[in-house]
């Protein structure tokens, strides 16, 4: 029996739509359709309740995108989370990203995506193991810094709020990452 679900995608559709007015392409989108990205970001995930007496826990990511256009890009994510003494979420999420382009050296944007999840954990003391498979959603906002025209590489920050429900209910955990990003193909900025 389930508990009340909590979930991002109303969240993430209302964004999403009210995305749309706003796309751009502008000189700065120098993004060639068909291109990709490659990054990693490390941060923190804050885990609603307490594991072991800790809320915040250690997260990375693995990332690799294609850009549909300029502005719209699928996203394939991995995501591990060492929740100390033990205990381990892994998710895989494929995201949908729109990207806005103010600037020619930051590229705002919104993320969601939908994916699985397994938490895994090892008690010690019981010499047993539990592994728990679900669904995952998540949605984001964050952005691309370029440190010059070529618009080649930089860095990355999100922030993000991901529901899953590997232990039968939905449960949500907010992220914060920085990472940095490789995107070959890319023109000089106008």
């Amino acid at each position: 029996m389930r508990s009340q679900v909590h979930c991002a995608c109303p969240a993430a559709v209302l964004l999403f739509v009210a995305a749309l007015p706003f796309w751009s392409a502008s000189a700065w989108a120098q993004v060639r359709p068909g291109s990709f990205e490659l990054g990693l970001n490390v941060g923190v995930l804050r885990v609603g309740e307490q594991l072991d007496g800790i809320s915040d826990h250690v997260r990375t990511e693995l990332r690799g995108g294609w850009f549909l256009r300029h502005d719209i890009e699928l996203e394939a994510q991995a995501v591990h989370v060492d929740l100390i003494r033990e205990p381990r979420l892994d998710a895989v999420f494929l995201n949908g990203i729109v990207s806005f382009h103010p600037a020619a050296t930051i590229e705002p944007y919104f993320l969601a995506g939908v994916g699985v999840a397994r938490l895994d954990h090892y008690a010690i003391e019981e010499s047993s193991s539990a592994r728990h498979d679900g669904t995952a959603m998540q949605i984001a906002v964050g952005g691309r810094f370029f440190p010059g025209s070529r618009r080649q590489w930089g860095a990355r920050l999100e922030l993000s709020w991901m529901d899953e429900d590997t232990l039968g209910d939905f449960r949500s955990r907010t992220g914060l990452t920085v990472g940095l990003f490789w995107r070959p193909g890319t023109r000089p900025s106008s």
